[in-house]
């Protein structure tokens, strides 16, 4: 279990990167989900919430 949370973490950091540095495309409006029993990734769009203070307009 314990270099699964390298791996977890080491994505966490590099979508960070990619924020601060502006380069490549951010996973921001999207849920990425790693499977590590078959080392597949899959991802999901989120909606956002008119109503909300944060995400909406």
């Amino acid at each position: 279990m314990a270099p699964l949370i390298g791996v977890i973490g080491s994505l966490q950091a590099m979508e960070a990167i990619k924020l601060l540095a502006h380069y490549g495309q951010p996973a921001s409006g999207k849920i990425v989900m790693y499977d590590a029993m078959t080392c597949q990734f899959r991802e999901m769009k989120l909606m956002r919430n008119p109503g909300c203070e944060v995400c909406g307009q």
